[in-house]
């Protein structure tokens, strides 16, 4: 008892500050979200900072690239039935990136592979 009377303002200070931070880094992440529609080319980036993985702050970056073959689909007319999510960073404590964490470009800056391959077929053709 005398000990912790005595070092009570050292520990007090290693203790809760430690504390403190080890719940924030559990407590608040930034999440890094890609949205795509397959059927209308459609891509929205969404951030999100999260406490207790309730989103607090949500920004959407829509990139409405159209696909060469569905261009006279009309943005009214797609409801994006095969929304599809994934993640691509979480920041724990928006400081350390932890699994996932998707650096880079990903997908060919979401080319199809139709295309893919049909660019690829033309850089094999024989120049004449």
């Amino acid at each position: 008892m005398k000990y912790l009377r005595k070092h009570w303002p050292f520990l007090l200070s290693a203790v809760v500050p430690t504390a403190m931070l080890a719940i924030w880094f559990v407590a608040v992440d930034w999440c890094w979200y890609v949205d795509r529609c397959d059927r209308c080319g459609t891509t929205i980036d969404v951030t999100q900072i999260r406490i207790l993985t309730y989103p607090i702050h949500e920004e959407e970056l829509h990139h409405g690239e159209r696909l060469a073959d569905r261009s006279a689909l009309p943005d009214e007319d797609c409801q994006h039935p095969n929304f599809s999510r994934w993640l691509k960073q979480r920041w724990l404590g928006m400081v350390y990136c932890c699994c996932p964490c998707h650096n880079g470009t990903t997908g060919l800056a979401m080319m199809p592979l139709r295309r893919l391959k049909q660019a690829k077929t033309r850089s094999s053709m024989p120049a004449y």
